[in-house]
């Protein structure tokens, strides 16, 4: 479907750099475009468990906890 011709040009995605993919991948286009605030993606997905450490940490856990945590397998 993605290769489409016709899916290809209604811009209703956008292809964006990833980790690990070979290639660009697309990204759904917002649904809406405001004339004054036209939408645009400002950063990609995050990838599994990219941000755990900042998320544990906001929580309250402490870097050796952490740490702990990525030892055992946990995160």
């Amino acid at each position: 479907m993605l290769d489409d011709p016709l899916i290809r040009e209604s811009g209703a995605f956008h292809e964006v750099a990833y980790p690990g993919a070979a290639r660009p991948v697309p990204l759904v286009a917002a649904p809406a475009t405001l004339s004054r605030t036209p939408p645009r993606i400002q950063r990609r997905p995050p990838t599994a468990g990219e941000h755990t450490g900042e998320i544990l940490q906001e929580l309250g856990y402490p870097p050796a906890a952490i740490q702990a945590l990525r030892e055992a397998g946990v995160v």
